[in-house]
């Protein structure tokens, strides 16, 4: 088994996390409102096609792999984190019910809507992004994970095919998706589409990744430079542009840059390794799932400014609730502060719920499965 670990890729995390994050701020005239990082949602599609990539990597050619040690590491993996920013926005709701008391009104109702209590379910198990009954709330970002966390089981499922097999049903998936998103054709949910799609084509990637990797050594390093600059170039170019329909040609643009960038062997490479990409890319789970709870303390606490010195710091702007300290210098440095607490957070949540939770299910499996 092949146990090379993609340095580039874990950085492309952390980039990526980031991009997300500053997508969700809105401080106005910022840095934050460039068309790159508005159009930074796209980058949840490099996260499913970053998965497919690494657990094809990592489990599609293991052997002696058992669906229980899979599903426990899997699952202690994600869902500590998880819960913990559920009780997380849980408590926001209830500080926003005692806030009301004191005249302080927020943009949705506290416990209802997307928050509902009815809602609480769901989310807890990650099952809101898969049906139409259910709302993709409380933490937002969460959505990509009740995809993904399905997915991986249906994935592991699939391994138990011959190789070729698989091949064909990976492919038989991701082609099918196309035609219903091409067609407009509501099968699946939206959500449910992106992660098919895009997580397919990622173990889809590895697989070419595998069979191409022992032609490239002779292949000179600045053959390399030249693609990952022109896959940089144009995953810029895309994000930028800001088009939901676009996911299906983003997935296949990041899987290139993947396959690009998996080889590790042109000038950006070595970029990409560099030691402080490498730790936000340890902390990219952390900062995708803290972000919005911190944005949404953020703009609380401005509220509450708000209604202390009757200066309009969250003016509504084409429907959007923005922050706005009265000048772009003063934006640029508050949406810097946020995006260093949210660093700072993830950190913490890292060392504390990330570690702690993947300790807790590797002591499971080697006392109730690898015996």
């Amino acid at each position: 088994m092949d146990k090379k670990r993609f340095e580039v890729l874990d950085s492309f995390r952390g980039i990526a996390a980031i991009c997300v994050a500053i997508g969700h701020m809105h401080y106005a005239g910022s840095i934050a409102e460039l068309d790159f990082f508005r159009g930074s949602w796209l980058f949840v599609e490099l996260f499913f096609v970053l998965s497919g990539f690494v657990l094809t990597h990592g489990y599609a050619f293991k052997e002696n792999i058992t669906f229980k040690q899979f599903a426990i590491s899997r699952t202690f993996r994600i869902f500590p984190l998880h819960i913990a920013m559920l009780l997380v926005f849980l408590a926001l709701e209830v500080g926003k019910l005692i806030a009301v008391q004191y005249g302080l009104h927020f943009n949705s109702g506290v416990f209802s809507g997307p928050t509902a209590i009815k809602e609480i379910i769901p989310n807890l198990f990650l099952l809101q992004s898969w049906t139409e009954y259910t709302r993709e709330s409380f933490n937002i970002p969460s959505w990509s994970l009740s995809i993904e966390y399905y997915v991986y089981m249906l994935f592991f499922v699939t391994l138990f095919l011959r190789n070729s097999a698989r091949i064909i049903l990976w492919l038989s998936i991701v082609s099918v998706v196309a035609y219903l998103v091409l067609h407009d054709i509501a099968f699946f949910t939206g959500s449910v589409e992106r992660g098919l799609y895009s997580f397919f084509i990622g173990a889809l990637t590895y697989i070419l990744y595998k069979n191409i990797k022992n032609y490239t050594h002779k292949v000179p390093s600045f053959i390399f430079t030249f693609f990952e600059l022109v896959c940089v170039i144009l995953v810029a170019f895309i994000v930028t542009l800001d088009e939901e329909n676009y996911s299906i040609i983003g997935s296949l643009l990041f899987s290139f840059t993947i396959l690009v960038f998996s080889f590790e062997k042109g000038f950006f490479s070595h970029f990409f390794k560099h030691k402080v990409l490498a730790f936000l890319g340890k902390l990219s789970y952390s900062i995708y799932m803290t972000h919005m709870a911190i944005w949404v303390c953020t703009m609380a606490l401005f509220l509450v400014l708000q209604k202390i010195t009757g200066f309009n710091f969250i003016p509504m702007i084409e429907n959007v609730r923005f922050i706005d300290l009265g000048s772009v210098s003063l934006n640029n440095i508050a949406a810097l502060v946020n995006l260093s607490l949210i660093l700072l957070v993830s950190y913490f949540t890292y060392e504390k719920i990330e570690v702690k939770g993947q300790e807790v299910g590797k002591k499971l499996i080697s006392k109730y499965v690898q015996k």
